[in-house]
């Protein structure tokens, strides 16, 4: 389970809203367990995939610093977040391909309404149409889903 302040939530739906068409991407700061993550923090960075429309990959000397950031301040990398602007509602193949550090989460943002959850709601639970979030922890043989709690 990754817990996700709403704060954060927030900040990462703006930035998948401000960066569409192109896919957003960032960090996330906090404290990390194998099977349960708390974020604190939430770190943009700059996707420059050769294809940004329909991949993320954040600028690697820029991730760099901002993991050290995270670290500096007494928290742990939980994860990564990327949008998917229209979709798919989960990992992509090319997702897979650099998901490169294990039991960590990756956060999707969906901005079509078309809901993460497996009965496609919202992560909130409604199915309002609206942006959602889901969270896959990376395993040995793939993305496993993991459950998001939005807290307030």
């Amino acid at each position: 389970m990754i817990e996700l302040p709403r704060e954060c939530r927030d900040e990462v739906v703006a930035q998948a809203r401000e960066a569409a068409p192109r896919e957003a991407c960032g960090l996330l700061g906090g404290t990390f367990g194998d099977d349960h993550s708390r974020v604190e923090s939430v770190h943009r960075a700059e996707n420059v995939a050769a294809a940004p429309r329909s991949e993320y990959e954040a600028d690697p000397e820029e991730a760099y610093r901002v993991l050290r950031r995270i670290e500096s301040g007494g928290e742990e990398l939980v994860g990564f977040y990327h949008s998917h602007p229209s979709g798919p509602a989960r990992p992509s193949a090319t997702d897979a391909a650099r998901a490169y550090w294990p039991d960590r989460s990756y956060v999707i943002v969906i901005l079509d309404g078309g809901g993460t959850g497996d009965d496609g709601t919202d992560d909130d639970g409604t199915d309002d149409g609206g942006p959602s979030v889901g969270s896959w922890r990376w395993r040995d043989d793939g993305f496993e889903r993991e459950t998001v709690r939005i807290d307030d």
